[in-house]
């Protein structure tokens, strides 16, 4: 396999291949030159995944919870990409430890940063299901399950395929970062695991108290 370059913009080859070949391809790019690339993928990102929550708030008919504007809040999603690039790959690597990985934290960075691609192509899920739709591709959850069957039917057809994706793409975070770790999948996934509940913990607790 020619390994996909670390440098500059990420390539199509990549995109690709940290689907079908996440390890081989993680342990390439981790070989690589790093330059700005993460940080260029976190931000790319960080937009993505706030477009695709906002995306998915007004599918559901969910009521906004502020009223800034969509390029507001894809500058508010690259921003809490980069807060991430620096949270979530040192709670990686310290958790890591616990479970007898010694990866370092620009490792833990690369892995992390290039799998946010797997987010950004989630937006592409979007697209068949507007095409189909048109117009009524937003709306109420309610509105969409007493559709017409062939809407109905789209429907329920993309988010099977959109559960199917996402949980794919957790077991692929999980080999890369394995990659990075040097480690075995067990040991990333238990280093995945620890960090959630280390995260989820105290907000459980405040929400909880609150």
């Amino acid at each position: 396999m020619t390994a996909p370059s670390g440098t500059g913009v990420p390539s199509a080859q990549a995109w690709l291949l940290l689907w079908v070949r996440p390890r081989r391809t993680m342990s390439a790019l981790l070989e690589r030159p790093v330059g700005w690339t993460p940080w260029l993928l976190v931000l790319f990102g960080g937009a993505a995944h706030a477009l695709n929550v906002r995306l998915w708030r007004d599918a559901l008919g969910a009521p906004a919870r502020e009223t800034v504007s969509l390029t507001a809040g894809l500058l508010q999603g690259a921003l809490g990409g980069l807060v991430g690039m620096l949270l979530w790959p040192t709670l990686l690597a310290l958790v890591g430890r616990l479970f007898g990985t010694r990866a370092a934290w620009g490792r833990v960075a690369v892995a992390y940063a290039w799998c946010q691609l797997l987010v950004a192509q989630g937006l592409l899920l979007w697209l068949p299901l507007v095409a189909f739709l048109g117009g009524d591709a937003f709306g109420t959850r309610i509105q969409w399950v007493s559709a017409p069957g062939s809407a109905q039917a789209a429907w329920n057809l993309w988010v099977a395929t959109h559960a199917v994706l996402a949980a794919y793409a957790c077991a692929v975070w999980v080999i890369c970062l394995a990659a990075a770790q040097r480690g075995t999948r067990v040991r990333a996934l238990a280093t995945t695991i620890g960090v959630l509940l280390l995260v989820m913990a105290p907000v459980a607790l405040w929400t909880r108290t609150g």
